[in-house]
């Protein structure tokens, strides 16, 4: 893990105590590390928005045979050593946000649900274009038009994103595939209730295939009385966040800034 302090931190509580924000990259499962634009400029630029400690998590990818639970797990543990004030400030273990990008936000988003499972759910959970279902939901009629506008090289069609999308959960679930313990702490879409879900914010990317994931978790969040909002950033496409001053990921980080200091305050 990495720990990302601001010159500036906000105010402390009377006990001396602040909130901390748990930050996990993407990487269809399979890539990506602490070093990635997606992990590190995003932590420090949530760290200086918010005056908070952002830790971002490491997590063990999905190669050489590591499958689900590890990432899992490794994300969980994160979380846990964040509460209890690892990081070292001293922390209110119920004020720490937990968010992530792509295959990070559907970590963060298993977070969420092992936190409420356990009695210790975050403060709030903040994805950005999340993939959180398998099977990975059929796109909505307005979003396969968008999706039919792009170059191949970003849509190669309905087709050959599930094959891609078959390949990269079969990475982390190994052969037995949906047969997994805990399978919704892998897809926690695919939960069997999400009543008592933390408060979320979902950001969606308007040419993105994945923004149907997105927005069927927002459905499913909202007919189970959960607290969430969501946007979508228009004309953009998947992983934004990676690249660095890039004026929608700024406005993406000032998004979930905004929200993060809300649940923490």
């Amino acid at each position: 893990m990495r720990v990302y302090t601001p010159r500036e931190l906000t105010t402390p509580d009377t006990d001396g105590r602040r909130g901390a924000i748990v930050w996990i990259h993407g990487g269809a499962f399979i890539f990506g590390d602490l070093d990635t634009a997606e992990a590190d400029h995003t932590a420090a630029r949530l760290a200086d928005a918010t005056g908070l400690p952002v830790i971002s998590v490491d997590y063990r990818l999905a190669v050489d045979g590591i499958t689900h639970p590890v990432p899992h797990d490794d994300c969980w543990a994160a979380y846990q050593w964040v509460r209890a004030g690892g990081h070292g400030l001293p922390t209110d273990p119920e004020r720490v946000a937990v968010g992530g990008g792509s295959a990070g936000a559907c970590l963060a988003a298993s977070v969420g649900l092992h936190g409420r499972d356990a009695d210790c759910p975050p403060a709030g959970v903040f994805l950005a274009y999340p993939l959180v279902h398998y099977p990975m939901p059929a796109p909505s009629a307005e979003l396969a038009a968008v999706l039919e506008t792009l170059p191949p090289l970003l849509w190669a069609g309905r087709e050959a994103a599930v094959a891609q999308n078959d390949h990269l959960i079969g990475q982390l679930l190994g052969p037995e595939m949906t047969g997994v313990e805990h399978f919704d702490y892998a897809m926690p879409g695919n939960a069997d209730s999400l009543v008592g879900y933390p408060r979320t914010y979902i950001e969606n990317c308007e040419a993105d295939d994945l923004r149907a994931s997105g927005e069927r978790f927002t459905q499913q969040l909202v007919e189970a009385g959960v607290d969430v909002e969501q946007h979508t950033v228009p004309g953009e496409t998947h992983g934004h966040l990676s690249v660095p001053g890039l004026p929608t990921a700024k406005t993406t980080c000032a998004h979930f800034a905004a929200f993060i200091s809300d649940v923490t305050r």
